[in-house]
This record gives C-alpha cells, sequence and structure tokens, in this order.
C-alpha cells in the first residue's frame, strides 16, 4: 500500500496548511512555518499538491455551495479510495506470488471499497443537494424581484427592497 502524505496523517499540520492558505500565505511561507512548527515537516511539492488537490473544494465552499461538513467528507472518501486502491494491488501481488487470495483480506478489501463508494455517493448526493438549493433559491429571488417591481413604484424603494431580499436570500444560502 502507498505511504500517505505527511499532511493527510497529521491533522495539525493539515489544518495549519489550509488556514496559512486562506490567509493568502505563499507556498514558501507555509512550508517555512510548518517546518518550524512540525519535526516532520512536508515538502514544499507535498504541500503544493495537498493544497491542489483541495482547491476545488475550497471554491465550492467559498460559492456557497458546501460547507466544512462537506469538504472532510469528500476527502475522506478520496482516502478511503486511495487506501482501497493500494489493499487492492497488495492482494493482486500476493495472488500473483502465491496463486492463492487470503478470503479475509479479500473480505476486507470489498468492505473498504464498499464503504469508499457509499461515501463517495453520500458525497454526490450532498452536492446535487447543494446545487438544487442554489437553483431553487435563485428562482425564487428572481420571483421576488418581479413582485416587487410590480407591486412598488418608486423607483429606490423597489432597487433597495429587492437588494435586501437578495442579501437575505444569499445569507440563507449559506447557512
Amino acid at each position: 500500500m502507498p505511504r500517505r502524505a505527511r499532511l493527510e496523517v497529521d491533522p495539525e499540520a493539515r489544518k495549519l496548511a489550509v488556514e496559512l492558505w486562506r490567509k493568502g500565505k505563499s507556498l514558501d511561507e507555509i512550508s517555512e512555518t510548518l517546518k518550524l512548527s512540525f519535526p516532520e515537516a512536508p515538502s514544499r511539492s507535498a504541500i503544493h499538491r495537498f493544497l491542489q488537490k483541495l482547491k476545488p473544494f475550497f471554491q465550492l465552499k467559498d460559492a456557497g455551495l458546501i460547507t466544512d461538513e462537506d469538504i472532510d467528507l469528500l476527502s475522506q472518501s478520496q482516502n478511503l479510495a486511495a487506501i482501497a486502491n493500494g489493499l487492492l494491488i497488495q492482494a493482486l501481488v500476493s495472488w500473483y506470488e502465491t496463486g492463492e487470495l487470503d478470503p479475509e483480506r479479500l473480505k476486507a478489501l470489498l468492505a473498504l471499497v464498499q464503504s469508499a463508494a457509499k461515501m463517495s455517493k453520500a458525497a454526490a448526493g450532498v452536492e446535487r443537494t447543494k446545487v438544487q438549493l442554489s437553483r431553487h433559491y435563485e428562482e425564487v429571488a428572481e420571483k421576488v424581484v418581479r413582485a416587487v417591481t410590480r407591486a412598488v413604484e418608486d423607483e429606490e424603494l423597489r432597487e433597495r427592497i429587492i437588494r435586501e431580499v437578495r442579501d437575505e436570500l444569499q445569507a440563507e444560502g449559506r447557512a
């Protein structure tokens, strides 16, 4: 099974790297800070790979489509899939070398693959629901804008009401 990256093993280092990155620190600054804080700090390229893997998730979070819990779920799903791949390779090598498959190892592998598939399906369901909610909020906002436009003649008041309603709906969508 492949060795897991240091940032995936050490949650404190991972958290610090993400915090620094979200604050706009450069890779060099993040690397130096981690070297000072952790004895077995990851390399600059390992930090870069780790952050690149998370970048799409944070873009979705910034757009208000997913939460921190969703990011945890998605990254756990990816980790389980990587572990399952490693175990599969290990089982195939063992089968090639001995001509036999260990039934217990095969059972464990199948259980892990099934868990990874369930987590991946759950993450996809969460994402689909978030997209549907986002579309729903957009439709509601459009209906409110049309209703306010018909009902309020004063243009300044109408714009202020529409802005307030949109702000409120956007805040509700992120909650």
